[in-house]
């Protein structure tokens, strides 16, 4: 199994939760602001490294048998569920960004069903007992917050109560925002444009996965066994040498990338 995956392949058949010991979400306009640049930047049909996501299975199936999924939808798919022990801020953006993207999508009748397949891929699915399956789910001083005002298609009334929550509620304005001002700006090109930066999203991005996902050699966990000394590098969210994306801002510098490929170090976060 490729333990490189792009985003659509790493929702699929999957449900991602941010475990209580993970800090809240950390990003701010800078990382947002360069996200959506790198993204601009990207051409299509390119793969771009974003980082690393490890990941532990929080149901593990006996020594010598195939993981099963253990959560099903109304339409009888299956998932497994992960704990996300590092990436959490890039996943919980990504999250984002396609959120805004679907509503937007769902303006024009001509791509609702585009936007609820968006909906169900990447935001949430109905469980089999009729339950709303979110495709990834925070920590718990997030997670209400997160189901009930950013994602939810009418917004409930709870106040942003902590930094993290404000921080979502400020991604979340930023990106319709920044959808916004491309609607008004590209005029008739502007569903075309959208369709693109969605297929960026979930096709070009691409993580290595690691942690509870194994390897069919060996047994040990992805990333590890490709990676290598890599695996323990100092900076957490496994920058390495690639491709990056320069275009009008000239040669960026590892720190400057790290807005959107590392978090601060040490501690356990993603």
């Amino acid at each position: 199994m490729n333990n490189t995956l792009t985003v659509e392949k790493l929702f699929s058949g999957r449900l991602l939760r941010v475990p209580d010991y993970q800090r809240g979400y950390a990003w701010d306009k800078k990382n947002w602001t360069d996200f959506l640049e790198d993204l601009d930047l990207l051409p299509r049909g390119k793969h771009h490294y974003t980082g690393t996501v490890v990941l532990d299975r929080v149901t593990k199936p006996p020594e010598g048998e195939a993981p099963e999924p253990s959560v099903w939808d109304q339409s009888g798919f299956g998932y497994e569920v992960f704990n996300i022990v590092d990436g959490q801020q890039r996943m919980t953006t990504v999250v984002l960004l396609l959120d805004a993207i679907r509503r937007e999508l769902a303006r024009d009748p001509a791509h609702k069903s585009l936007a609820q397949g968006t909906t169900a891929a990447y935001v949430r699915v109905p469980s089999a007992a009729g339950e709303w399956l979110h495709k990834l789910e925070l920590n718990a001083d997030s997670n209400k917050f997160w189901v009930n005002s950013v994602l939810a298609d009418a917004p409930g009334p709870e106040p942003a109560l902590n930094a993290s929550q404000k921080r979502l509620a400020a991604a979340k304005a930023h990106f319709a925002a920044y959808l916004t001002q491309q609607r008004e700006a590209r005029g008739d090109a502007y569903t075309d444009w959208l369709l693109g930066l969605r297929t960026k999203i979930t096709s070009n991005l691409v993580f290595d996965v690691g942690g509870g996902l194994r390897a069919a050699h060996g047994g040990r966990p992805l990333g590890v066994a490709l990676r290598g000394p890599a695996a323990q590098s100092p900076l957490a969210d496994g920058v390495r040498p690639g491709p990056t994306l320069m275009g009008r801002h000239g040669v960026r510098q590892a720190a400057a990338r790290a807005a959107w490929v590392r978090r601060p170090a040490p501690g356990p976060a993603g």
